[in-house]
């Protein structure tokens, strides 16, 4: 053989076989977890764990129930008595129309359809006078426990300010009654992005119902409040 020729043929041989060992070593199979190990731990560094509030609007729980969680991001403004009054005013407004529409939907069950063509059966009007009150009633005592249920404790509802910034006011609603809360929160996203029935978390983490209207106008910050 020439003598040329064999440092090139020991040259391809060792490539040849550290070729072969690699292809081996990429076959192994590679041990699986020890006891205890987390599967989904972070392959570079560490992770946090991230918090989700679910917001469904029904039994089935969607992408966009995600999306539609807002949050409380610093203190807006101190509200005085008079604006304390418009956003309750607001909020009674805007809940009597809620058990208005519930109220409407409610009195097509053919329970209380039945119970009104039995209503029109009774020869005394008196008598049908009074159950049809007391069908009125009860239909809207259903509608506000349906409410209730739907919106829970505690609703949020939007206000203005000169600055025009996304902010709102929390309320806990008991029955009929509104307490409103003596401040106003600014919030991490447009008031023009959440429809009605959305979340937002509050200061203490408590979530609160989004309840749509038109905002209330409220004064500028004060200085302390900047």
């Amino acid at each position: 053989m020439d003598a040329t020729r064999r440092p090139r043929t020991r040259r391809a041989r060792i490539f040849a076989a550290g070729v072969c060992a690699a292809a081996l070593a990429g076959c192994q199979t590679l041990p699986g977890p020890g006891p205890g190990e987390d599967l989904d731990a972070p392959i570079f560094g560490e992770s946090k764990p991230t918090t989700y509030i679910l917001a469904p609007t029904s039994e089935v729980v969607h992408v966009r129930d995600l999306a539609a969680v807002a949050r409380v991001l610093r203190r807006f403004k101190t509200l005085d008595a008079a604006e304390r009054a418009l956003v309750r005013s607001s909020v009674s407004r805007r809940l009597q129309g809620l058990v208005a529409f519930e109220v409407k939907r409610i009195e097509e069950l053919p329970k209380y359809r039945a119970a009104r063509a039995e209503i029109r059966k009774l020869a005394d009007p008196r008598l049908a006078a009074t159950r049809t009150a007391e069908l009125a009633s009860e239909i809207r005592a259903e509608a506000m426990r349906t409410l209730a249920k739907r919106l829970g404790r505690m609703i949020a509802t939007p206000v203005r300010g000169a600055d025009n910034r996304s902010a709102v006011v929390f309320s806990r609603i008991d029955g009929d009654r509104v307490t409103v809360g003596n401040a106003a929160y600014e919030i991490d996203r447009p008031i023009a992005s959440l429809t009605e029935g959305s979340r937002i978390e509050g200061e203490s983490g408590t979530a609160a119902t989004f309840v749509s209207d038109s905002p209330v106008t409220v004064a500028a910050r004060t200085s302390s409040e900047r």
